[in-house]
C-alpha cells in the first residue's frame, strides 16, 4: 500500500507528523510545568518532610534522585517524588526531605528517548532501503532470465 504513495505525499505526511509531535511536546511541557507548580504549592510541607526545630537550615545537597536502597526500603522522603534533598539544621542534625526533582533530569531523559527513537527510525529506514535494492536487483535478474529464455 505504501509503495503507491508518491514522494511528495510521503514528505507531506512526515512533515505533518513531525509538526504535530513538536506542537504536542511544547503544549505538554507547558501544561506539565504549570500543573506541577500548582500541585507543589498545594502540598506545601507535607508530613513526609521533616523540619528543623529551630527553623534555621542550610541546603547541603541539592535535589537528586533517591538511591535504589532508599526506594527499596520505602523511606518517607522518597515515596512521592523519588527525589530527595539533604538539609543541615542549625543544631547540627542533617535531615532528608522530598523535593520535586530537577527539570534538567526530565529534559535529559526526554532527549535520550528522542535520540533512541530517531536512531531506531534511521536504522529502520536503512533496512528498508537495503531491502528495496535487493528486491529491485532480484526483479532485474528475473527479467533478464525471461528475456534470455525468449531468444
Amino acid at each position: 500500500m505504501i509503495e503507491f504513495c508518491s514522494k511528495k505525499r510521503m514528505l507531506a505526511v512526515v512533515f505533518t507528523l513531525v509538526t504535530i509531535s513538536v506542537v504536542s511536546v511544547v503544549l505538554e511541557t507547558r501544561w506539565s510545568a504549570q500543573h506541577k507548580v500548582k500541585e507543589i504549592s498545594r502540598k506545601g510541607k507535607g508530613d513526609s518532610n521533616e523540619t528543623c526545630k529551630l527553623g534555621k537550615e542550610k541546603v547541603v545537597e541539592s535535589c537528586r534522585e533517591c538511591l535504589a536502597d532508599e526506594l527499596f526500603s520505602e523511606k518517607k522522603y522518597c515515596q512521592e517524588t523519588g527525589f530527595r534533598t539533604v538539609v543541615a539544621c542549625e543544631d547540627g542534625t542533617k535531615i532528608m526531605r522530598m523535593c520535586s526533582g530537577t527539570q534538567w533530569l526530565e529534559e535529559r531523559n526526554f532527549w535520550i528517548f528522542e535520540g533512541v527513537t530517531f536512531a531506531i527510525g534511521i536504522l529502520s529506514y536503512g533496512l528498508v532501503v537495503i531491502r528495496q535494492h535487493r528486491l529491485d536487483r532480484m526483479l532485474r535478474e528475473k527479467i533478464d532470465r525471461q528475456i534470455a529464455a525468449d531468444i
